[in-house]
């Protein structure tokens, strides 16, 4: 019942650099997954009923006057997570509003909330607080209140206040080895994973992992969003 870390850290190291073997490996991944394609042209694969008046109402109060094009799609975002198999790939191009605005949707939706935290992955810490501070100036706060922040020398979370939580992949990957089960953690969102690194596919991995491990002790589902 072991994780067996080395062991797959080296098989991650190997699909890192043999490219056939690594699109095999994402696309079993995301064969159980529902994907949601934002294009540029700010048209999409797949229906937008769940985009309705109320989550524009919402992008306009939360995220300013002006609508983001990921406004479109959101609403099967959130359908996607409540939704078995709880796991979602969202494809949209920068600036469509991804980082900032995907989370806070999450949050304001009952059932995602009362799931648990949500946990938001960054690839570096620069991207981290960046986010972080983007998203609790949205909601008129200060990092430390609703939006946290979590990396290797910068801490900022309320234990009581806390719901979205802004880390690094690194930082993830590590909580994931010593808490299979993730307790108190109903939502990862894993941003910007086409950068690829080895871990944020080692925090893929154990995510999934994870998912699995609740599915098979009869836990809450683990929901999972991979945003590119």
């Amino acid at each position: 019942r072991s994780w067996g870390v080395l062991g797959l850290a080296g098989l991650l190291i190997q699909h890192q650099f043999t490219g056939l073997r690594r699109r095999r490996r994402w696309r079993r991944h995301c064969l159980a997954c529902r994907e949601l394609v934002l294009g540029l042209s700010g048209s999409h694969r797949g229906s937008a009923t769940g985009a309705s008046s109320a989550s524009s109402a919402l992008t306009r109060r939360v995220l300013g006057d002006g609508e983001l094009p990921v406004e479109e799609v959101v609403g099967d975002v959130v359908s996607a997570m409540n939704s078995p198999p709880y796991s979602a790939v969202l494809i949209a191009p920068p600036g469509a509003g991804k980082t900032t605005a995907v989370p806070i949707f999450l949050l304001r939706d009952a059932l995602v909330a009362e799931a648990g935290k949500i946990i938001v992955t960054e690839p570096r810490r620069v991207a981290a607080r960046g986010a972080a501070r983007r998203m609790a100036l949205h909601l008129g706060q200060e990092v430390g209140g609703t939006v946290g922040l979590r990396t290797r020398f910068d801490k900022r979370v309320d234990p009581l206040r806390t719901k979205v939580e802004v880390v690094t992949d690194g930082v993830l990957a590590r909580q994931l080895q010593f808490d299979r089960a993730l307790k108190g953690v109903g939502t990862i969102v894993l941003d910007e994973f086409h950068e690829r690194s080895l871990s944020a596919d080692l925090a893929l991995t154990l995510s999934l992992y994870a998912q699995r491990f609740r599915a098979l002790k009869g836990l809450a589902p683990l929901r999972i969003l991979v945003m590119s």
